[in-house]
């Protein structure tokens, strides 16, 4: 699943996966740790057309100056809609999550000539579900 962003209300800046395929805080550790409000929207982040930032203390030269212009050249091409936030599944083409379309991923992976017991790992979002299925 992937989350796909619309009007950044309901996306956590720092801790979602919405930019980049990691987490904000995993890409930029120096930044997060400067960030007053950990646990922001992406929406909170952007207001007047600009991004804002609250942090601690201003970044300084050196790591958390070059991570905070890496941030900003990723940040160019974010793009806002009046769409809520949503998740995405991107296991097929119709993106829509279904149990048939989960239980069908989990047969295709699963269904083959191996040992009796699998480990599947789903990631959505930010967390990691392990799941060990038994014959």
């Amino acid at each position: 699943m992937s989350l796909k962003l619309g009007n950044g209300h309901n996306t956590k800046f720092w801790t979602d996966i919405w930019l980049e395929g990691i987490t904000l805080q995993s890409g930029f550790p120096r930044l997060f740790a400067l960030e007053t409000f950990k646990n922001c929207t992406v929406a909170a982040r952007f207001l007047n057309g600009d991004w804002n930032w609250q942090w601690r203390q201003n970044p300084r030269n050196g790591v958390e100056s070059s991570q905070l212009s890496a941030l900003m050249d990723a940040l160019t091409n974010v793009s806002f809609s009046d769409e809520a936030d949503k998740w995405i599944w991107n296991v097929d083409n119709s993106h829509v999550f279904s149990v048939s379309n989960a239980r069908q991923l989990i047969d295709d992976v699963n269904l083959s000539s191996g040992p009796k017991t699998w480990l599947i790992t789903f990631i959505f979002g930010p967390k990691t579900w392990v799941s060990n299925i038994s014959q």
